[in-house]
């Protein structure tokens, strides 16, 4: 297996020339020079313009270090250290960049009054004694229950007691000592994910030394800090093969942060994968215990419509720095003149759950722990709740930068942007204007998602394919017939390989240009050859497979009557059919793009004409070859699909499945 933390992920360029150790000392010294200046700065929102200049100055040396290739920056030390040190530097700060503090301290002090936090809004009269201390008159949002989990709770009560004894800000400054000493932990697990998958420890540093996760834990003292020494947990247990370890990171992270919960699908499957459905489901049950003591510690039943009622507060009222929700809550008024944020954000909600799920279900671990590839697909479900959710603080990044440093390189790049534009956002409490800072943050982010993914198709292609034969597989597979099948043309042999998964009696034979390996009984195997002249005798194989070859072929028809003289019993097809000459060109746009590194070979070059038609051509064109059409239908898809399921004429069935398909009618 590829280590595809090594691959390059410049969206700009293909390679880098390795550093020299004194070009990479120079952009240490610009990192650490810069990251000073910030703490310096506080920074304080008034001091929000001034603090861009180092802020940016910290992200382009960091990605310099990033990017180079000096051995000691992988050192242990260097990476554990320097977290250490930055931290510490950022504890020492004092900023007013979020004021979420106050309402954790608040949390906490009425614990110690004995009161529930869940039980009443900081405003109820039941608890007017107390507002006459700071921590009410500085909190936000008095009138609404807390909705902070238990875990975090939890930290809270070390303010609280702090607050009764030293008062503020020492009580603020104990909770971002706590949360800062959990998101260090988490810290150490991906750190030991790193060494125990193999991957470069050096990507720590996305993360470790992210100027933005400073801020936010040891600077705000933000609960995230919680959420990273649960996230960095269940890494360690997948890489480790732990159930007991994975399961007890999901739930401190989500008894920190409830978010966690839509990777939960997720992580089931990475460790049912690695370690089978009994071993991974026992392992949930220390976990679980220690989640239903955390719970039934803080929650009665009671509170429960009160936390739920609080939810709203990010549904219904909050607004900051969205992605899609702004932009279809604005076109909402203008359509139909009524606010539909309340209604989208619940729907989004339900968006994300279901993308959660999916990618749960389809997404490939291709690695062989399923470290690398969880980590890609929790932060693809991450990105995709924040891009629908209207509202994007700057801290709710850390939810998915710890997955950062373990996920595919081509999200790298995006989320360092996103950490970047963070910091700009507070300028729309200056009174900056809320859009143009949220097309820099999000805009930012995509223009470098599309010009990295175009970059490295390749590396975004090979899981998707694996998904897309699968998916192919299954329409096939009702109509091969034999034990020798061969698949012209197939590519990576995600097809065949997915036939062979479900019947592992299958020989596997493909032919397809690029690919030299001689063929074992009982084993998949590649030929070289040419679909217009196939290297075996007439009848030579029980089932042909065409899986969308025949429009880039030279000569489909040639093809055709190649497939149809190897096969014995069945020549099964599938191709794109487009109904349009618009959706021509779509379907065309998109072949071109996907197949563009795949070479040059009897299929033609990414840059020869396709030969896409409708449905009626390809099946005049089987009956024209004198072949018995047994069936022609479309299995479905984003776009329309042709199965046509021919038999030579020799050994033709008496029983025809012809009847009229969707396709026919269309074309």
């Amino acid at each position: 297996m590829r280590d595809t933390n090594h691959l390059p992920v410049s969206p700009f360029e293909g390679t880098n020339p390795p550093e020299d150790h004194k070009s990479a000392s120079g952009w240490a010294t610009t990192f650490a020079v810069s990251l000073a200046m910030l703490a310096w700065l506080g920074p304080t929102r008034a001091m929000v313009p001034w603090a861009l200049l180092p802020w940016s100055l910290a992200f382009l040396a960091l990605w310099a270090l990033f990017r180079s290739e000096v051995r000691w920056l992988e050192r242990g030390s260097v990476l554990l250290g320097g977290a250490l040190v930055l931290r510490l530097l950022f504890l020492a700060t004092h900023q007013d960049l979020s004021d979420d503090l106050y309402r954790y301290v608040w949390d906490g002090w009425i614990q110690h009054q004995g009161i529930n936090p869940y039980r009443w809004a900081p405003d109820d009269p039941a608890l007017a004694a107390l507002h006459g201390d700071l921590l009410f008159q500085a909190m936000n949002s008095p009138g609404w229950i807390s909705v902070y989990p238990p875990l975090s709770q939890l930290v809270f009560q070390v303010g609280g007691w702090l607050h009764d004894r030293v008062g503020w800000p020492l009580s603020g400054w104990g909770i971002r000592a706590v949360f800062t000493t959990l998101e260090f932990g988490g810290i150490l697990a991906l750190y030991s994910a790193l060494r125990i998958t193999g991957a470069s420890p050096k990507a720590l540093m996305l993360y470790a030394w992210n100027p933005l996760v400073l801020l936010a834990v040891a600077g705000s003292g933000h609960s995230e800090g919680g959420l990273v020494l649960g996230m960095g947990l269940f890494l360690l247990g997948l890489a480790r093969g732990s159930a007991k370890v994975g399961w007890l990171g999901w739930v401190l992270a989500v008894l920190a942060k409830g978010i966690p919960l839509l990777l939960g699908p997720l992580l089931l499957r990475a460790l049912t994968r690695r370690m089978g459905t009994r071993t991974a489901l026992i392992g949930m049950i220390p976990a679980a215990l220690v989640g239903i003591l955390l719970v039934g510690f803080f929650l009665r039943p009671r509170d429960l419509p009160g936390i739920f009622s609080s939810v709203r507060l990010y549904t219904d009222l909050f607004a900051f720095n969205g992605g899609l929700h702004p932009l279809l809550r604005t076109l909402g008024w203008s359509l139909f003149g009524v606010d539909t944020g309340p209604f989208l954000a619940r729907s989004f909600a339900l968006v994300s759950l279901g993308v959660a799920l999916i990618v749960a279900w389809a997404w490939p671990l291709r690695d062989r722990a399923g470290v690398r590839g969880m980590a890609s697909a929790g932060l693809i479900i991450i990105s995709v709740y924040l891009v629908l959710t209207p509202t994007v603080h700057p801290w709710y990044l850390l939810w998915g930068l710890p997955l950062v440093v373990l996920a595919s390189p081509i999200l790298q790049a995006p989320w360092l942007w996103l950490s970047w534009a963070a910091l700009p956002t507070y300028l729309f409490y200056l009174g900056f204007p809320a859009a143009p800072l949220a097309v820099l943050f999000w805009g930012g982010a995509l223009l470098i998602l599309v010009a990295t993914l175009h970059t490295h198709r390749e590396q975004v292609l090979a899981p998707l394919r694996e998904v897309a034969g699968q998916r192919k597989a299954r329409w096939i597979r009702p109509w091969v017939r034999g034990t020798r099948t061969l698949d012209v043309g197939g590519g990576e042999g995600d097809v065949l390989h997915a036939l062979h998964q479900s019947n592992p009696e299958v020989i596997e034979r493909h032919s397809s240009v690029g690919w030299v390996v001689d063929p074992e009984a009982g084993r998949p195997g590649q030929i070289r050859a040419l679909g217009e002249a196939l290297p075996f005798a007439d009848q030579g194989v029980d089932s042909v497979i065409l899986s969308f070859v025949l429009h880039h072929a030279q000569d489909p028809e040639q093809v055709l009557t190649e497939a149809l003289r190897v096969s014995r019993q069945r020549v099964v097809i599938l191709e794109s059919v487009p109904r349009s000459p618009l959706e021509r060109t779509l379907l065309e746009g998109v072949d071109r793009w996907v197949n563009a590194h795949r070479g040059k070979g009897s299929m033609g070059s990414p840059q020869a004409p396709l030969a896409m038609h409708p449905a009626a051509f390809w099946i005049a064109m089987a009956q024209n070859l004198e072949a018995t059409v047994v069936h022609a239908g479309c299995p479905g898809g984003v776009h329309p699909v042709l199965l046509l399921v021919l038999e030579p004429t020799a050994s033709a069935s008496p029983a025809v499945d012809r009847q009229p398909t969707p396709v026919e009618d269309a074309s």
